[in-house]
């Protein structure tokens, strides 16, 4: 039986008691106080009808503490529970900031490979003159980006978040590849114009 169903039988079973000995006890003080007191049978009738309500009166008292008792077991549970969750909660909380804090490297990572792509396609439309510098240019950036994603990476595998790893790892191997064809352009170039 899973421990929320014990918790709910014992509460169950305590206010169950205390009903049963309450509805006892007072059907016992009903009854002494209906008994008429016109004659010395009906007294000694009444008198032991007072007798075993106010007997039935301690087994009330014994029932309202069991009763109490197993509110408060449930209630410690209850707090025993909230402290759990508001663990867990402030765990999410860290957790969130740092996958926060990754991802917003992630996304300036997405921003150099755009301003890499650009630089990239504004090399068509320069003098031929300028290309080498430009193209130390956009190797420095690749660069740049190619550690900033290894970066990213290695701290979300730290943080265990290899997804995120993953697709750092993946936009480093691209910007590597694109980096190592812009090189063997830069020698097709030189070639051509020798």
């Amino acid at each position: 039986m899973p421990k929320g169903e014990t918790t709910t039988s014992a509460l169950a079973a305590a206010a169950a008691a205390l009903e049963s000995e309450l509805s006892r006890f007072e059907e016992l003080a009903e009854t002494a106080r209906k008994i008429p007191l016109t004659s010395e049978k009906n007294i000694d009738r009444a008198a032991r009808a007072t007798t075993e309500a106010a007997a039935r009166q301690e087994g009330v008292i014994a029932q309202v503490q069991a009763l109490v008792a197993a509110i408060g077991d449930a209630r410690q549970r209850q707090q025993a529970t909230s402290e759990v969750l508001l663990a867990r909660a402030q765990e999410i909380q860290a957790r969130s900031e740092e996958l926060g804090e990754i991802l917003k490297r992630f996304a300036s990572l997405g921003v150099e490979a755009r301003g890499i792509n650009e630089a990239v396609g504004k090399l068509a439309s320069i003098d031929r003159a300028r290309i080498g510098e430009e193209l130390v240019g956009i190797r420095a950036k690749m660069d740049g980006a190619i550690d900033l994603a290894q970066g990213v990476a290695k701290d979300a595998l730290e943080k265990e978040l290899a997804d995120i790893a993953r697709h750092a790892d993946q936009m480093r191997q691209q910007i590597l590849a694109a980096k190592n064809k812009l090189g063997l352009l830069e020698k097709a170039a030189d070639a051509a114009a020798k």
